[in-house]
């Protein structure tokens, strides 16, 4: 008796873990979280998702997170279709790697930047929230 109540709590501490999202599914839908904030042009969402110290380079140059903050609105993202991501979590369980490609319709300060994109955004765990503090964008047109 006592080692069928053994097995019935390991599985039932089992089934509780695996409903519980993954740092990986945590990662995921941040990204997913930052794309809806373009879109939207949420400068608001977008501040819950970049550390203070953010930077991104890519196909439109360098920018700091105040940039960014401001071009949510020079930008329009009319149309997404997200590729497959990839998340590694680093180390200590403290920074992850999240990679990505999508495929979407958009304009950047009036320039057509549709296209391929692939990406790579660094997340670091800061007071227990992920915060992207570092990302590298190209574009394929």
């Amino acid at each position: 008796m006592k080692r069928i109540f053994i097995i019935v709590a390991l599985l039932g501490a089992t089934a509780s873990v695996a409903d519980r999202p993954s740092e990986a599914d945590r990662i995921m839908q941040l990204e997913k979280d930052w794309i809806k904030a373009m879109q939207n042009k949420d400068a608001k969402a977008l501040d819950k998702i970049l550390a203070k110290n953010w930077h991104g380079q890519g196909s439109m140059g360098e920018a700091d997170r105040d940039k960014l903050m401001q071009d949510v609105t020079a930008s329009s993202l009319t149309e997404i279709k997200m590729g497959k991501m990839d998340v590694v979590i680093l180390g200590d369980g403290k920074v992850a790697v999240c990679t990505g490609s999508d495929d979407e319709k958009s304009t950047y300060n009036g320039k057509d930047t549709s296209g391929h994109w692939l990406w790579m955004d660094v997340f670091e765990k800061q007071d227990g929230m992920w915060k992207a503090v570092r990302s590298q964008n190209t574009w394929i047109k």
